[in-house]
C-alpha cells in the first residue's frame, strides 16, 4: 500500500491501489525509477492508465503513464542524435 496524499478518499485509494497493482503485473518491465515516479503520480489521484501530457496513441486513446514516459524519453533521444 502506498500513503496517499490527504486529499484522497479511502475508497479512492482502494480502486488506485488495485489499478496500480494490476497495471505492475501488466508492464513487467518498469524500472525502479519509472516505478517511483509511477507511484508518485498515483498519490496524486491520478490512474497509472492515463497520463498528465496529454500524449495520446494511434488509437485516439491516451497513453499510459509508462509509455508517455517512454515516448518522452525516445524524442529527447531522437532529438539528442
Amino acid at each position: 500500500m502506498i500513503r496517499f496524499n490527504d486529499n484522497v478518499s479511502a475508497e479512492l485509494q482502494d480502486i488506485l491501489n488495485i489499478e496500480l497493482h494490476r497495471y505492475k503485473r501488466e508492464i513487467p518491465s518498469i524500472t525502479y525509477e519509472e516505478w517511483d515516479m509511477l507511484v508518485d503520480w498515483v498519490k496524486e489521484r491520478n490512474t497509472p492508465y492515463t497520463n498528465g501530457d496529454g500524449v495520446y496513441g494511434d488509437d485516439g486513446w491516451p497513453l499510459d503513464f509508462i509509455n508517455t514516459l517512454r515516448f518522452w524519453e525516445d524524442m529527447r533521444e531522437d532529438f539528442e542524435s
